[in-house]
């Protein structure tokens, strides 16, 4: 079995970060993008507040994630 893979960590400050993982599930790769918060221990910990999806969507949500930012923009 494959194992989960850290892709990008994005700085929310001291105490949150946004991970982008790639992690598998039967097998399957999945895109984890979630926020974390570190813990007593000093390590970063998961929060409820993410979403996963399947690896083979990811163009359409970078598709959806750019046509937001430039209605953003607008």
């Amino acid at each position: 079995m494959a194992e989960d893979t850290e892709i990008k960590s994005i700085d929310k400050g001291s105490d949150k970060a946004i991970k982008i993982k790639l992690t598998y599930w039967k097998d399957n790769p999945y895109i984890d993008v979630r926020e974390y918060y570190r813990g007593d221990d000093n390590e970063f910990l998961p929060t409820k507040k993410g979403i996963r999806f399947p690896a083979d969507m990811v163009d359409e949500i970078v598709e959806g994630l750019g046509a937001a930012k430039s209605a953003s923009e607008a």
